[in-house]
C-alpha cells in the first residue's frame, strides 16, 4: 500500500512538473521568408541605434504575443542575416524609431537575442541582410517564450497610404476625362446642324 502511495505521488509531481514546464515556454513559433526582392531600406547596426549603415532587403512579420515574458529570436540558415525588433510600427524611412534589439555581425554567424515582450503590444520581427549581396535568400525564423505567438495583418506604412490616395486620386481623373469625352461625343452636331442629342 505504501509503495502505490508513493508512485502515486511521484507520478503527481511529475505531471506537475510537466505542466510547469509546458507553462514556461508555450512553444517554438516557426516562419519562412525570403529577402529575395523585397522592399529596400537603409539598415541600421545593431547595438549603435542612430549609424545607418548599408541599403538592404528586409522583410517583416509582424505578431503579438499572449503572454508577458522574455523571448528569444533567431534566424537562419543563412549567413550575414541581420535581425530587428521593434514595437508598435516599424518605418523604413525611421529605422531608429521603436527599436526594441536586434542581432548582425559583418563577420558573418547568425546570432539570437532575447527581449522582454509584453502581452497584447503588437511586434515587428525584421530580417534582413548585410549588404545586398551577403545574407540575401530564403531563411526560417523562430520565436519561442513562454507565450504563443499570433501573427498579425501588415499595416500599410505612412507611405503605402500615400501611394495609395495618389491611385485613387489618378483613377478619379480618368473617369472624369472619359465622362467629358464621352459628353463631348453627344453633343457633336449632325449634318443637318442641330445637335446629336434628341429629346
Amino acid at each position: 500500500m505504501t509503495r502505490i502511495s508513493k508512485l502515486g505521488i511521484q507520478a503527481v509531481l511529475a505531471a506537475i512538473s510537466l505542466a510547469g514546464g509546458l507553462t514556461a515556454h508555450a512553444a517554438d513559433y516557426e516562419y519562412t521568408g525570403n529577402t529575395t526582392g523585397q522592399p529596400t531600406y537603409v539598415r541600421i547596426e545593431p547595438g549603435s541605434v542612430g549609424q545607418n549603415m548599408e541599403i538592404v532587403p528586409y522583410f517583416a512579420f509582424k505578431f503579438s504575443v499572449d503572454e508577458t515574458g522574455n523571448y528569444t529570436f533567431s534566424s537562419g540558415p543563412q549567413r550575414f542575416i541581420y535581425t530587428f525588433l521593434y514595437e508598435n510600427s516599424f518605418v523604413p524611412s525611421s529605422p531608429q524609431d521603436n527599436y526594441v534589439a536586434g542581432s548582425g555581425s559583418p563577420l558573418g554567424p547568425n546570432m539570437d537575442f532575447n527581449a522582454n515582450l509584453t502581452r497584447g503590444v503588437s511586434y515587428i520581427f525584421v530580417n534582413t541582410t548585410q549588404t545586398q549581396l551577403y545574407g540575401v535568400g530564403p531563411f526560417t525564423s523562430i520565436i519561442s517564450g513562454p507565450g504563443n505567438i499570433t501573427p498579425l495583418a501588415a499595416v500599410p506604412e505612412p507611405e503605402s497610404y500615400a501611394l495609395f490616395l495618389a491611385g485613387l486620386g489618378l483613377m478619379g481623373a480618368m473617369v472624369c476625362r472619359t465622362g467629358n469625352r464621352r459628353n463631348q461625343a453627344m453633343r457633336l452636331p449632325d449634318s443637318s446642324g442641330s445637335s446629336g442629342v434628341r429629346a
